[in-house]
């Protein structure tokens, strides 16, 4: 190993630590992780309780790999008990792993949003989300210049490395969702998420002298299920995401076509298009069983990225379980004589 090589190598390790600094964890179907989206679309969903996972593999064929997983709950706390509306509680679990130094972000979060029912069509949702998140690295996976020892490089001196393998920090996120819903197959969501909103320090340095910040996340998004017929709907998602210095558009539709003929309508396959303007694009595919719903999708690079890639961005899974029990009806009692 040469010279020019070692300082790449260290040219790599700190910019990957100031990656972690960055940009959150994000997916291509941003619509099935809405816990990560905003805290305003806990609870904002048809059922009582909702069991979500998420799963990426990204760019397995460039050194600095992703692998992402997210895994939510979210119940509604006596939707039917009042007409003005109802409070709603979840909790998110992330976890999300970077590079040879095995960087990764562990985040636990409790989630807590109010429902309002502005009418029988119409609600609106703000949350709020406190979460605990803790990054860690391996710092003897390093290697830096002074491993040089004037004619090749020494594995056994050990690595310069001034920072410290773990930080952890707490967090606080924010948002706001509007429905409305006009019976079961036509529905549509617009909201806002913010987090971040402390800006909290990530930095691995024993002594900080810079500053490491975790950027403020704004995501403005709009979700949109209409009944084309019987047995076809059309749905359509999009998102706006800015995270200084990034940020990206999300587009995405499917048709949801039914497979039974009965009035429950809950068995249906998605085909669905997506892009992330300017990188990526990816075809998607879904199944509903009842309350089981399994997705699955591939991005495909088309930036200048696809070099590096050869267009493999990478395999994205989801499921949910909506749990949902019959609204008790409201009698009054016949005395029996």
């Amino acid at each position: 190993m040469n010279v020019l090589r070692l300082h790449l190598t260290l040219a790599l390790l700190l910019c990957l630590i100031g990656s972690a600094v960055s940009q959150d964890l994000h997916f291509s179907q941003h619509f099935n992780s809405p816990l990560n989206l905003s805290p305003g679309l806990t609870g904002v969903f048809n059922g009582d309780l909702r069991v979500t996972g998420s799963y990426k593999s990204q760019w397995k064929t460039v050194p600095v790999d992703y692998l992402t997983f997210s895994g939510a709950v979210d119940i509604k706390l006596d939707q039917y008990g009042s007409r003005k509306g109802n409070f709603n509680l979840g909790l998110l679990f992330d976890y999300d792993q970077a590079g040879d130094l095995e960087l990764s972000l562990a985040n636990i979060a409790g989630l807590a949003s109010y429902s309002f029912r502005l009418n029988k069509k119409n609600f609106f949702t703000p949350g709020i989300s406190i979460g605990y998140n803790q990054r860690r690295l391996k710092p003897g996976n390093a290697t830096t210049g002074n491993q040089w020892n004037g004619f090749e490089f020494d594995p056994a001196i050990p690595a310069e490395v001034p920072f410290v393998d773990n930080n952890s920090f707490v967090d606080f996120s924010a948002g706001i969702n509007y429905r409305h819903q006009n019976g079961y197959r036509k529905f549509y969501d617009l909201g806002i998420g913010l987090n971040h909103l402390f800006t909290p320090s990530q930095t691995f340095e024993q002594a900080p002298s810079y500053e490491a910040n975790l950027a403020r996340r704004w995501s403005i998004y709009g979700m949109a299920n209409h009944a084309l017929g019987s047995k076809l709907d059309l749905i359509l998602n999009a998102m706006y995401q800015k995270q200084d210095p990034h940020q990206e558009i999300l587009l995405n539709a499917q048709a949801k076509i039914y497979l039974n003929n009965d009035s429950e309508r809950d068995l249906a396959v998605h085909l669905g298009l997506g892009t992330r303007l300017g990188d990526s694009w990816y075809p998607m595919i879904a199944l509903q069983m009842r309350r089981l719903y399994v997705s699955a999708n591939y991005d495909i690079n088309y930036s200048d990225w696809r070099d590096k890639t050869n267009g493999r961005g990478g395999l994205e899974l989801h499921v949910a379980y909506k749990f949902a029990k019959v609204p008790p009806v409201m009698f009054k009692p016949c005395p029996i004589y």
